[in-house]
């Protein structure tokens, strides 16, 4: 269904053979009523039906006249609105948007109303026109028919005028809201009686005589106006101006131009109709006004009414829409009755009638609900934007009551009341703009990366048709977010990256748009593959799963550096704000496997993954001693390493807090380091799409899954040992001021209650001292020591170091160095954490004996304190 159209049963166009006076009788009068009512119903059903059924028509929104009731100028009186009571079958009150009409029995007929939603793709009639001097009538301005309905209309509509304020006295603005009002209450009466004939209604659900004769002479209120009062030279200088564009009234002009070309159509029959010798108009008692009435209120009611005046004056949308222009789409406009509620109680005496016009900007994709009056008192906007008036979101709705509540200013609101079917409508107007809204713009826990127009989209659901469309479209928009929550510790609040989210959407200078929103979980890995189209466009394959089911984006640029900006994006491989340019390291492997202690207390476990040869790229935070007390790399949001290989690249962020990551070095291979990491839900994986199989994909999904649910163990082998320094740097927040291979690590043993010491000796043992501002640490990872795997602990200025020589090995001795026992046979024990260390409970001396006295002058270089001679004979 198109938007907010009317359906009908399409016929074929029947040439107009007949005349009124062929098929009114000339005795029509009081008497022979029930003869002139038939007469009508057989002249419409054989002329105006086929030109409201022609393909070329615009079909309008279906609409019951007796849903208001208009002022007429005999009485100049106001009329109590229609209470209508609502069916059975709706459901309990409802204050908060909900797809309550799934539930609801009642199925109106096909002709009644039109199911709306904005991107769908269905044909709608082409009414535009340029911004250029009203002159909608110049065509027909010598023919006799226009001469005819001048002389016969003035004579009928202008005492009505007269009687209430000259024409000469009336402002354009309001004739052009009163063309464009008339035009739409003909329009849906004719259309009204279209669908009860064409669907063989009860004749009870029938419109009468009346209605249908009243649709006739509203088109020639708006006829008149167009013809004979905007045609006047005053007018003409004033819609001549070009600084109108843009404008409220510059909208106005063009929404006149689309009824005076609906009109034009109809011509024939209004002169038939009102113009025929016979006063079929009188003897109906049709309403020939051309003013509704309302209720006089305060400025200060005005002011909200008028939903802030500076605003609509800027406003490139008209107060009342009847069809689509060259800037602007008509989804259709519906006439309603409004009622100004505050919060205190207090309420206005009368109910207004107003129209609501659904349009949107073709250069926009935000859909605007315009609820208006026929005189300057209504105007209030309904949109995305909050900072513009009411939005989507603030709407509460009365189920019960067929009515919304819209949220003003100043404690007011704005009480809707619709008919059964308008009051669908409406409400998937509303849902479907919220929909929009909250997939177009980040919501408070995403980040808006990427935002572009590009050469071409296609978007494939693997499991279900979609209303996108199957084929290449031209001028998409995509829109990449990052997406985190926030994860609240005993240290604070921090976002935790949570994955990605694409918007793709058709351009918005189509009137149907539609778009996609998918999300790119953590869970599964992202097939992407860079492409190329026929006419060599750059272009990027995205393959991702939701819900279980796959989702396939085709998207190509204008250049290359666009699709490498979305692909870096998509790595997470650009630094933001705040954050250090990227540090890249050439690595001989980088392995993923499950932490899993042996009997040893060795740390071993399956291997999940292995990347081979690649690329490590860190980003991380710039230095803010403000920040934390730990340091850059501890409780940050930024710090993350890119592994980039042939086939696959893997983004594993480092945001964890105190005592979370513990590192081990290998004794035997300077070159590798082992990084703990408990279970994560950060880290991400990109596969190429035309080099990975369905089972090596599955691997990678089950590995997303297991590192998740379970602890796991980075093992990264780099080309240098330098590289490996810099790698440590990065993610611990500690230089490496020493790292070298001792012969002997002896520790003196004091033993309780008796002057006897004990020394624990390790043979080869792998040292490093590091440093974090004033803070510095001796780490050390023993080979096959029977007690433990590996240990650290804090030097400062103050502690005592001596040099000791022994037997061709050369040392430093650590007098009464304090220290607390590692935990031995654990999954972490061949682990040390720098950030945290365990309160040192021990007190005994340590001795570090290296091969080679350089090796050993270079240590006690790194060393916080000056480094003495110990007495000769007095080793460990």
């Amino acid at each position: 269904m198109s938007q907010f159209e009317c359906l009908g049963i399409q016929t074929k166009e029947k040439k107009f053979k007949r005349r009124l006076s062929q098929w009114i009788r000339p005795s029509a009068s009081i008497e022979n009523f029930q003869n002139t009512e038939a007469q009508i119903k057989e002249f419409l059903a054989a002329n105006v039906m086929n030109q409201t059924l022609g393909p070329e028509s615009e079909l309008p929104p279906a609409y019951s006249p007796s849903e208001m009731t208009l002022q007429t100028a005999e009485t100049l009186r106001l009329q109590q609105p229609r209470t209508d009571t609502p069916p059975d079958s709706w459901p309990e009150p409802l204050r908060s948007i909900a797809p309550f009409m799934e539930d609801h029995q009642h199925t109106p007929s096909p002709g009644a109303y039109i199911s709306y939603n904005p991107f769908r793709n269905e044909p709608h009639p082409d009414i535009r026109s340029s911004m250029r001097q009203f002159s909608g009538a110049s065509e027909s301005a010598d023919s006799e028919t226009v001469k005819t309905l001048r002389a016969c209309l003035g004579d009928m509509f202008q005492p009505f005028v007269d009687a209430i304020k000259p024409a000469a006295e009336v402002a354009l603005d309001d004739w052009l809201k009163a063309a464009i009002w008339w035009a739409l209450r003909g329009k849906a009466a004719l259309t009204n009686w279209r669908d009860s004939d064409a669907l063989h209604t009860q004749a009870e659900g029938q419109p009468s005589s009346e209605e249908i004769a009243q649709g006739m002479v509203d088109l020639a209120k708006a006829w008149w106006i167009c013809h004979q009062i905007l045609t006047r030279d005053d007018f003409k200088i004033m819609t001549s101006d070009l600084r109108l564009e843009g404008t409220p009234r510059g909208a106005l002009l063009d929404q006149s131009r689309c009824v005076v070309k609906y009109l034009k159509r109809f011509e024939k029959h209004i002169t038939n109709f009102l113009c025929g010798g016979s006063d079929l108009a009188g003897t109906l008692g049709v309403d020939k006004s051309l003013w509704v009435f309302y209720p006089s209120c305060s400025a200060y009611d005005a002011a909200v009414l008028d939903g802030g005046s500076l605003a609509v004056q800027r406003s490139p949308y008209p107060p009342i829409a009847f069809g689509d222009t060259d800037v602007l789409y008509s989804y259709g406009s519906e006439f309603v009755e409004v009622t100004l509620l505050s919060q205190e109680g207090y309420a206005l005496p009368s109910s207004m009638k107003c129209v609501l016009s659904f349009v949107r900007e073709m250069c926009s994709w935000d859909m605007v609900g315009v609820i208006s009056s026929q005189t300057d008192l209504v105007n209030i906007r309904i949109q995305s934007d909050s900072s513009r008036g009411a939005t989507w979101k603030d709407i509460e709705w009365e189920v019960d009551r067929l009515s919304m509540l819209v949220k003003l200013s100043r404690g007011y609101f704005l009480k809707v009341r619709l008919s059964e079917e308008n009051f669908k409508i409406v409400w998937e107007v509303a849902h479907q703009a919220v929909s929009t809204d909250a997939s177009f713009v980040a919501d408070n826990q995403e980040q808006l990366l990427f935002d572009e127009e590009i050469k071409y989209c296609q978007y494939i659901n693997h499991a279900r048709p979609s209303d996108f469309p199957a084929k290449p479209t031209k001028q998409g928009r995509v829109r990449l977010f990052k997406k985190w929550e926030t994860v609240a510790e005993g240290t604070g609040k921090r976002r935790a990256h949570r994955g990605f989210r694409i918007f793709v959407s058709t351009p918005p200078h189509s009137r149907t748009v539609n778009h996609v929103s998918n999300i790119l979980h953590n869970s599964s890995p992202v097939s992407c593959s860079l492409i190329e189209s026929d006419d060599g466009s750059p272009g990027i394959f995205l393959q991702l799963l939701e819900e279980g089911q796959k989702r396939s984006f085709f998207l190509y640029f204008y250049d290359l550096e666009s699709r490498s900006q979305i692909h870096s994006l998509l790595l997470d491989l650009i630094p933001g704000a705040g954050e250090t340019s990227t540090q890249a390291f050439h690595i001989r492997s980088y392995v993923i496997m499950e932490s899993q202690a042996d009997g040893s207390g060795e740390t071993k476990g399956g291997q999940h993954l292995d990347l081979r040869e690649s690329l490590a790229s860190v980003i991380e935070q710039k230095n803010d001693p403000v920040r934390s007390a730990y340091g850059k790399t501890i409780l940050s949001e930024s710090l993350r390493v890119v592994i980039a290989s042939d086939w696959s690249s893997i983004t594993d962020r480092i945001n964890i807090g105190p005592g979370q990551l513990a590192i081990s070095l290998s004794v035997i291979d300077d070159t590798m380091i082992n990084i703990h990491r408990l279970p994560q839900k950060d880290l991400t994986m990109t596969v190429a799409h035309d080099l990975v199989s369905e089972e090596m994909l599955r691997k990678a999904t089950d590995l997303l899954h297991k590192v998740q649910d379970k602890p796991s163990i980075r093992r990264i082998q780099f080309a240098s040992v330098d590289d490996l320094h810099k790698f440590q740097e990065s993610i611990t927040g500690f230089k490496v001021l020493f790292d070298g291979l001792a012969t002997q690590f002896l520790i003196s043993r004091r033993r309780k209650m008796i002057p006897i010491h004990k020394q624990w000796e390790a043979n080869l043992t792998r040292v490093q001292v590091v440093q974090q501002g004033i803070k510095i640490q001796i780490v050390a990872f023993f080979y096959q020591f029977h007690r433990w795997k590996s240990i650290n602990f804090a030097v400062k200025s103050t502690d005592e170091f001596e040099k000791v020589d022994q037997k061709g090995e050369w040392g430093i001795r650590f007098k009464d160095a304090k220290y607390a026992l590692p935990r031995p046979d654990t999954q972490t024990s061949d682990y040390v954490c720098l950030d945290e260390l365990a309160f040192p409970t021990e007190h005994d001396d340590i001795g570090i004996l290296f091969q080679d006295a350089s090796v050993r002058d270079k240590f006690a270089e790194s060393l916080p304190g000056a480094v003495g001679n110990a007495p000769r004979r007095l080793l460990c």
